[in-house]
């Protein structure tokens, strides 16, 4: 540090002599304090008015009144300054001669930090790292770095320390800290190290530990821990906190962390999983892994003797909240409720809402099953973006008391977690208002999530395709293959078709796909029918599966066709394919197609309220025989099945396709149809054409359908979107589009 020459000051007494100082080997830095108050912007020019460039200022209030100036600039150069220095209209003035550089000593930590509280220290540091780092990039400066270290070592001499508790990803490293009492809300964290300063991109995690302390985590881009001793300075508006990184050390993965910790705190399992579902896509798989590898042991309550029992063997996280499902036993009516607990341990009820129906609960040792309470709940909770797979809850008691829960491990594929939603109730208690109030919000969740996951189908093509069919027949394929032989034996004998058409098989159930290709490949050399398979990526549903089809699809038609439905002559498409479009506008038409015994399966599809109000679509002429003659003549009907339907590809383009929101495979269709009526278009039924279809033979192989509410659960959906449009075109006063309003 050396004197000003030929200084003078305008109030000697308000200020003291400014001195200059190196923060780097070529950024100086000026230092005046002033014991005057500052009324306008201070200044610092060259002595001959020059101006100094790049340069940043600080104006902090001293604890004993006054105000410390720091300039900070490049001298671009020049080895010594002539400057003047003015604190504003009215304050003092000064000049200043800087020295040579080579002369000027760096910075000493203490002439910065005397007598600056812990706002100035804070915005002081804040400078540092953040406006200079950058303005004259000192990042990699070894002078820098060593000042930034003394600094911070006379602001804490022992700073706490900062743990590296686990590995979380390849790249990432768990940290925590207790949190800091100097700093609310953090602004930056940065890493200061003999290596130089890095700025640590991370967002902290704050929980309250077991033992009451508040504990902050982070998960920081660092592939290992550092090689020597590291400074992390954690900087906020109300003030600064120093802590102290560990040096290189042995580092465990997160599970093996967890499993050595002794009276392991679920609260902070949570909190961990949390903090990695909030980054990186590598980070939320951690905490999937974490959660299977680790999971905690399931409780439930047994009550003995007319004690209550209680279990919750069902607890689905999704983005909209928690799906609950379990069962009581509250002999002697000591029940009040269920609660979900948060990270940190907070209830929040599930009884508010929930669907409660009889059933009963298996006996132990042979014993006879007793009778219990099932319910089933939605509770709106805020989690992150990783499913928790084990959420917390307590059985709440009338005398106040709580008893713990914990579900076992639920499951993390969104297709397996869509099952248990669909079979938490038993069909018969499957009610509107339990769909509506516990399962819609979940379910629309979990098959979003399915839909999401499918990535783009594998395409295998056998033949040469036609650049420009009239049109292309998308057939999706699930387990059953019992008639693609007989399927492709129809189609290849049909002239039109084999002049006309291209062939594209989805294959929805991709485990299948080598079995599939080879059949098809074989039948391909048989016939010569050009066949495109396109394996999906996940098993997703009809709807999805059509979709990917049609995005392959050359033709202008579209020919939508189960793999159980086989032509019985030939000319079935033309036929169809005549009735698009006219004058009626038809956007979609459909055959009528047969049982195996030759009785009508389906004539058309029309829409009817069940005994409990719900809308169900139906099949006109059902059960009737083939001859039926009111099914028999063409018309304009409500809609048609998907298991044959003909519509331009341009028009289920503009819809949008299938709707892809439906469970596993229902009710499509009838939306598909009644999305097209929408746009002015009608729905025609061409009896002329007749095709086998060996009805719900695929999706009979579905257990997830099957076994719960699947369908309950898609007439709801679809009736909630179009039973305004139902109730209007099936009304009396609406003219009749077809022979028949209900099923002959």
């Amino acid at each position: 540090m050396l004197s000003p020459e030929n200084h003078t000051d305008r109030h000697s007494a308000e200020s003291s002599a400014p001195e200059a100082f190196l923060l780097s080997s070529d950024v100086v830095i000026v230092v005046w304090d002033v014991r005057h108050k500052i009324v306008s912007s201070p200044a610092l020019a060259l002595a001959d008015g020059g101006r100094v460039a790049p340069m940043a200022s600080l104006r902090l209030p001293l604890g004993r009144g006054g105000t410390r100036l720091i300039w900070a600039f490049r001298p671009q150069g020049m080895d010594s300054l002539d400057l003047s220095l003015s604190a504003g209209a009215l304050g003092p003035i000064a000049d200043l001669k800087t020295p040579p550089r080579d002369a000027l000593i760096h910075a000493p930590g203490d002439v910065l930090l005397d007598d600056l509280p812990d706002a100035g220290r804070a915005t002081l540091l804040n400078a540092l790292l953040n406006t200079w780092v950058a303005m004259f990039k000192l990042g990699r400066s070894r002078s820098f770095t060593r000042f930034l270290n003394d600094l911070v070592g006379l602001m804490a001499a022992d700073p706490l320390p900062v743990r590296i508790i686990a590995r979380a990803t390849a790249g990432q490293l768990i940290l925590q800290t207790s949190a800091p009492r100097s700093v609310a809300t953090i602004k930056t964290i940065h890493l200061v190290s003999a290596d130089g300063l890095r700025r640590l991109p991370t967002e902290w995690k704050a929980i309250t530990s077991q033992s009451g302390r508040k504990i902050m985590s982070a998960l920081a881009d660092m592939a290992s821990a550092p090689a020597s001793k590291t400074t992390m300075l954690i900087t906020g508006a109300e003030g600064v906190s120093i802590r102290r990184l560990a040096a290189s050390q042995q580092i465990q993965t997160l599970p093996q962390w967890w499993r050595a910790r002794k009276n392991a705190d679920p609260a902070m399992r949570e909190h961990l999983i949390a903090l990695l579902g909030g980054g990186s896509a590598a980070a939320r798989a951690a905490a999937m892994e974490f959660q299977i590898a680790c999971p905690l042991p399931a409780r439930s309550v047994a009550g003995r003797g007319g004690l209550p029992s209680c279990e919750v063997n069902l607890a689905l996280v999704t983005p909209s909240g928690a799906l609950v499902g379990g069962w009581y036993r509250d002999d002697a009516d000591t029940v009040e409720g269920v609660d979900i607990l948060d990270c940190e341990g907070a209830p929040h009820p599930i009884d508010v809402s929930w669907h409660r129906f009889p059933g009963e609960v298996p006996g132990e040792n042979g014993e006879e099953p007793s009778r219990a309470k099932g319910f089933v709940s939605f509770v709106p909770v805020g989690r992150g973006q990783v499913p928790l797979l084990q959420p917390r809850f307590q059985l709440r008691l009338k005398s106040g008391l709580t008893r713990p829960l914990v579900p076992p491990p639920q499951a993390g594929d969104a297709a397996e977690a869509r099952a248990r939603a669909l079979s938490i109730i038993p069909p018969q208690h499957v009610s509107a208002e339990a769909i509506e109030n516990c399962l819609a919000r979940p379910l629309a969740d979990l098959q979003q999530a399915v839909v999401a996951r499918l990535g783009t189908p594998t395409v295998i093509e056998m033949g040469e395709r036609p650049e420009r069919p009239l049109a292309s027949l998308v057939i999706p394929l699930y387990r059953t293959l019992d008639f693609l032989r007989f399927q492709i034996a129809a189609f290849a004998s049909d002239p039109w078709l084999m002049s006309n058409a291209e062939f594209i098989y989805v294959l929805d159930s991709p485990e299948q796909a080598e079995e599939v290709e080879h059949l098809l490949r074989g039948l391909h050399i048989l016939y010569g029918l050009p066949t495109v398979l396109a394996v999906m990526t996940h098993n997703g549903g009809y709807a999805p599966a059509s979709n990917a089809g049609a995005a392959l699809a050359r033709g202008a038609l579209l020919a939508m066709v189960n793999s159980d439905v086989i032509p019985i002559k030939s000319g079935w498409l033309a036929m169809l394919a005549s009735r698009i479009g006219g004058g009626q506008r038809i956007g979609a038409v459909g055959p009528k197609l047969l049982f195996e015994d030759g009785a009508i399966q389906h004539a058309g599809m029309y829409f009817a309220r069940d005994t409990q109000g719900n809308w169900l679509n139906h099949h006109f002429h059902k059960g009737m025989p083939r001859s039926y003659a009111p099914a028999q003549k063409r018309g304009v009907v409500p809609a048609v099945t998907g298991a044959c339907l003909i519509t331009p590809r341009e028009l289920f383009e503009q819809v949008g396709g299938f709707t892809q929101d439906y469970v596993i495979g229902d009710y499509e269709d009838s939306d598909l149809c009644l999305k097209i009526r929408a746009l002015g278009n009608a729905i025609a039924y061409v009896p002329e054409a007749e095709l086998y279809h060996l009805e719900r033979r695929s999706i009979r192989q579905s257990a997830d359908y099957m076994r719960g509410a699947a369908s309950r659960y898609n007439s709801w959906l679809h009736a909630r979107r179009w039973g305004d449009a139902m109730a209007e075109l099936m009304s009396p006063e609406t003219p009749a589009e077809s022979e028949g309003r209900v099923a002959a």
